[in-house]
């Protein structure tokens, strides 16, 4: 909606509710394109509109030119409007409605400087969560309203510096979300350029700037080219710009970044000192089809790298990533499924085990197409079971018994039972002793009993469950 219309509407409510008082009946029932609830909720109080509530007025209803609610008429009341506004939350009216031109009743009150009943709404429409943290300022720039977020910030210049949603401050949600005329504006308003994240990323503008799918390409040059930082930049965690890009599918923004002198090859330390992977495996691990699918197109030798621990690219999208990614590995980019990781010689079937959300699916196809045996054990003795056990994976697990993986293995003296309970995997226990009570009462390591392992090992919910199964403490 284009701000003159709001400021008609401003207007208008304000010329009428100067002899509203003297002719109250009379105006509410002779009102044109609004209906009798709208003329209420901008200029009454929440009596009269209680009242036209019980006559069987339409609490939902919108007006006829840009199709406004009640809600959007009480934020323009600056005298009744919180307690109006409080009264159609009440009957559940949302706070977040749009009229026609995409603008919801918090932009109504910012545009009138209505700050209080903004600020109302802004706590109504967020609150809890992240979302919760940001303030006026914060709205208007995630929403690139540059008009708006003037206002609010002649209103309150402190806000410039607060921190909000993901511990990111006013020119973090801007290069996030806006664009670079916003971000201009902020600078020539003191925005501190430099500022990092208060996350444990501590990202600088440039690695939010990478993940703005509207207007990150513009930004990012900007950034690079005119304020000199540096296009591989890394956060405390070791992402560069690059990463961000890839992490939002941002493949406009990579592009940029590449031009600029990004690094294709950079490698990041993952768990520890030895453990680096590149950004195929980023992408992979984060299952981020269309930019791997970019990145193979670059560089064909990222996708055979091998990362620190040994594991080959479709170990890793076995473990994280859906059958989709798998598939394309093996397909297009010519990864064996029969490879063996590096180190302890992992099968891709074990790192599938451990894929909570899609391993029931790539344990199929990997043993249905290309015979992996379920019950293979690798250096370290473990199967898949193992790893869909110490998982907690039940559904991965139940679909390996149904192709043929033995619940009767062992590893040295340990049963998979043992080994689930000096894990203290409780859904594990609970599907094993459901599966085959016999192996409670086979001894472990060193002839110890469930009892002695749950003891040495579990916490209070594993007790319980065993204590439910029969044991005794």
């Amino acid at each position: 909606m284009a701000s003159d219309v709001v400021d008609q509407l401003i207007q208008s409510i304000s010329s009428l509710s100067t002899s509203y008082d003297a002719h109250k009946n009379s105006f509410i029932k002779n009102t044109q394109e609004k209906t009798p609830l709208h003329a209420a909720a901008a200029i009454d109080g929440v009596d009269t509109c209680r009242r036209l509530v019980a006559e069987g007025a339409d609490i939902n209803a919108k007006c006829q030119d840009f199709h406004a609610t009640a809600m959007h008429y009480a934020a323009l009341n600056e005298k009744h409007g919180l307690e109006v506004i409080e009264y159609f939350t009440n009957l559940k009216m949302r706070v977040d409605i749009e009229d026609k031109n995409g603008k919801e009743p918090i932009l109504y009150a910012i545009r009138a400087k209505n700050f209080k009943i903004a600020e109302k709404l802004l706590k109504l429409w967020f609150p809890e969560g992240e979302l919760s943290k940001n303030n006026l300022l914060h709205l208007c720039v995630k929403k690139n309203n540059l008009e708006m977020a003037k206002i609010v910030l002649n209103h309150d210049k402190h806000l410039m510096n607060k921190y909000g949603e993901d511990e990111r401050s006013t020119i973090h949600i801007a290069a996030f979300y806006a664009d670079l005329e916003m971000f201009k504006w902020l600078l020539s308003e003191g925005a501190d350029v430099r500022a990092l994240t208060k996350d444990k990323f501590e990202e600088n503008v440039l690695h939010c700037s990478a993940c703005n799918t509207s207007h990150g390409t513009e930004l990012v040059q900007f950034l690079v080219s005119k304020l000199r930082f540096d296009v591989n930049a890394k956060d405390k965690l070791g992402y560069t710009p690059l990463h961000y890009a890839f992490w939002k599918n941002n493949i406009k923004t990579a592009e940029e970044l590449l031009k600029l002198g990004a690094e294709l090859t950079v490698k990041r330390i993952t768990n520890d000192s030895n453990n680096l992977e590149n950004l195929m495996h980023f992408c992979v691990k984060w299952n981020k089809m269309k930019s791997a699918k970019f990145l193979q197109e670059k560089n064909r030798n990222l996708v055979r790298d091998l990362r620190g621990d040994g594991e080959t690219s479709l170990h890793i999208a076995a473990e994280h990533a859906g059958l989709g990614m798998c598939k394309w590995l093996v397909d297009e980019c010519g990864l064996d499924p029969l490879a063996l990781a590096r180190n302890q010689k992992l099968s891709v079937l074990e790192c599938a085990a451990c894929n909570k959300s899609h391993g029931k699916e790539i344990i199929q196809y990997l043993v249905d197409k290309y015979s992996l045996d379920v019950n293979r054990k690798d250096e370290g003795g473990f199967t898949p079971l193992h790893q869909a056990f110490f998982n907690n994976n039940i559904v991965a697990a139940e679909e390996l018994v149904r192709l043929g993986a033995d619940l009767t293995v062992k590893r040295e003296a340990n049963n998979l039972l043992h080994e689930s309970v000096i894990d203290n995997k409780v859904e594990s226990v609970k599907y094993l002793i459901e599966k085959l009570p016999g192996l409670l009462v086979e001894p472990g390591p060193g002839g110890k009993t469930i009892v002695q392992l749950a003891t040495e090992n579990g916490d209070k919910a594993m007790m319980k469950l065993l204590t439910e199964k029969g044991c005794k403490f």
